[in-house]
């Protein structure tokens, strides 16, 4: 009797948890969907954990329904929001010092991920959490950017791994660690991480080939055209991170973003991930967007013909989607390994075991 109440509350607090998620991403998310959820102590700290806090907060105050949610949870939403504010106030501050001189030094330089959608105005500040200000370089050494960088009042912090496509990492002098709302991190790439035996230039020299510029307050910002951003918003939560529920929803929440203010062109994606084999992880995430959020179905349409297994990454993604919405953090990082290496069966099979789903 236990386990069948304990089963009817967990299903019952997932469909609460898809209410809110749905809410905060989809283009046309109603204030209706929040109506019927009671448990919102779990249903924000859900939102609050997996980063769409700001979001969540953004969209209630857009459409002027703060009343739905008590106000315990509202304030630590909105708390959570503010801090984004502050975070990314300062990352766009320390941007604008530092980016000139970077440029003057550095040819082939660009702003990407996170910060770049907020420099091209997809984001309100408060709306997306930022760990870092990512930087993509190409044709100049470690060492001198590593000079240059210190010149700049950064410190270099070690490296958990240490691989020839290894980014650096620097943190500003007087900052107190990752905790700390006023620390800032930056991460220079050269290129990426290697997957499915491709190198990673593949996707660095991409980039540098569909470079946008943005003016902002005197400076003129290098960053990825929405298609690249795109495309690296999707591998980032399936291929990156891989399936991973930090990363997970925050790559939704990118995807939806651009889609829904930018026509994309997918003939500048398809390629690239055919070139990556990434072509079912995209699929999982296009999918996602078209069934779950209602993104342009267009862009489904289009893209599923680029897939030998289209059933199954249909199934894949439903199952994903399932799991995601469990209060607990899940982290499917050894199904990467089986999307390159297995058969789509034996990938479905690992799924459902790491998953818990049948």
């Amino acid at each position: 009797m236990l386990a069948k109440f304990e089963q009817s509350h967990n299903q019952n607090l997932q469909a609460e948890i898809e209410k809110a998620v749905l809410f905060a991403l989809c283009p046309s998310g109603e204030p209706a969907l929040l109506q019927s959820i009671s448990n919102w102590e779990e249903v924000s700290r859900f939102l609050i954990s997996r980063k769409l806090a700001g979001r969540f907060f953004h969209r209630l105050r857009a459409n002027s329904c703060l009343e739905l949610v008590p106000e315990p949870f509202a304030l630590e939403l909105e708390k959570a929001y503010q801090l984004f504010v502050i975070k990314n106030k300062l990352f766009l501050k320390e941007l604008e010092r530092i980016w000139k001189a970077l440029k003057k030094e550095i040819n082939q330089i660009m702003i990407f991920k996170g910060i770049g959608l907020l420099l091209r105005g997809f984001y309100q500040l408060g709306e997306r959490y930022q760990v870092d200000i990512d930087f993509l370089v190409s044709d100049y050494h470690r060492e001198k950017l590593r000079f240059l960088v210190q010149e700049l009042d950064y410190i270099p912090t070690e490296h958990s791994d240490q691989f020839w496509w290894s980014e650096e990492h620097f943190i500003l002098k007087g900052s107190k660690g990752a905790g700390d709302v006023f620390s800032v991190f930056l991460e220079f790439h050269w290129q990426f991480k290697p997957i499915n035996h491709t190198s990673g230039r593949e996707l660095a020299s991409a980039l540098f080939n569909h470079q946008e510029i943005i003016d902002r307050q005197s400076q003129r910002y290098v960053v990825p055209n929405p298609e690249m951003q795109f495309y690296l918003s999707a591998i980032h939560g399936s291929a990156f991170h891989p399936f991973d529920s930090s990363y997970f929803w925050v790559s939704l929440m990118d995807l939806s973003t651009i889609s829904s203010q930018k026509k994309l062109n997918l003939d500048l994606i398809i390629p690239l991930a055919q070139t990556q084999g990434l072509t079912e992880h995209l699929g999982i995430m296009i999918y996602l967007l078209w069934e779950k959020l209602g993104g342009e179905e267009s862009i489904w349409e289009k893209f599923q013909q680029a897939l030998e297994q289209k059933k199954l990454v249909i199934k894949t993604a439903q199952k994903l989607w399932e799991a995601f919405l469990k209060p607990q953090p899940l982290s499917l990082t050894n199904l990467s390994l089986l999307l390159a290496k297995t058969s789509w069966k034996e990938k479905l099979k690992a799924l459902k075991e790491f998953s818990g789903l049948s």
